[in-house]
């Protein structure tokens, strides 16, 4: 059975990037949610092995979104989760508060993303 990774997309293509490394996965299934609000109640209904995320989303900032995700009641509460992010500083003090958070920096350089979702999976591609 494939892991899934759920990818939020937004105007930089961040899902979208990673959807298409994964397109002929055998490991990875990449899960693009239609909106944001989807993506949330997709992780209250479904489990992942990862989740990829724009820090910086329209609808929601990355702190906000990583405590819907670390809520005691979120399934997913215990799944790494991969920013894509230019705000590397803020971004990364929530790794202070919250454990299994990662960061990559935007632009998407597909090499570098590629290491840090092998680190954060622990799978090779």
């Amino acid at each position: 059975m494939k892991r899934k990774i759920l990818a939020f997309d937004d105007e930089d293509g961040t899902g979208g990037v990673v959807a298409n490394i994964f397109s002929e996965s055998d490991i990875f299934e990449v899960v693009l949610p239609e909106s944001h609000y989807k993506g949330v109640s997709l992780l209250k209904t479904s489990l992942f092995s990862v989740i990829v995320t724009d820090f910086e989303m329209p609808v929601m900032k990355g702190s906000e979104f990583l405590k819907e995700v670390r809520n005691e009641n979120c399934p997913n509460r215990e799944v790494p989760v991969l920013f894509v992010t230019k705000e590397m500083t803020e971004a990364k003090k929530l790794s202070e508060t919250f454990q299994k958070v990662y960061f990559a920096d935007k632009p998407i350089i597909i090499s570098e993303l590629m290491m840090v979702l092998k680190k954060v999976t622990g799978e090779g591609f």
